[in-house]
């Protein structure tokens, strides 16, 4: 398992700040300037980090749990 701070890293941090504005894991992605598969596994990882989901699937779209919108309030 990593560290926090390996957990906890920009990148991810950046990626669900732009995943509440956008709803879309792959615009998100490409805002940060990662790939899609790369962005599921750093929002895998931030939500077994968090202890919680801080992600949900909507439809065909994503969107962050209660505990989502507020790591991404203290991230931003």
């Amino acid at each position: 398992m990593p560290s926090l701070q390996d957990v906890w890293n920009v990148t991810r941090l950046r990626l669900l700040v732009e995943l509440e504005k956008c709803s879309s894991l792959s615009q998100a992605a490409e805002a940060v300037g990662v790939s899609q598969p790369s962005a599921s596994e750093h929002i895998r990882l931030l939500n077994a980090a968090a202890g919680e989901p801080i992600v949900e699937r909507y439809g065909r779209s994503l969107r962050l749990t209660h505990a989502g919108r507020v790591l991404a309030v203290y991230a931003s």
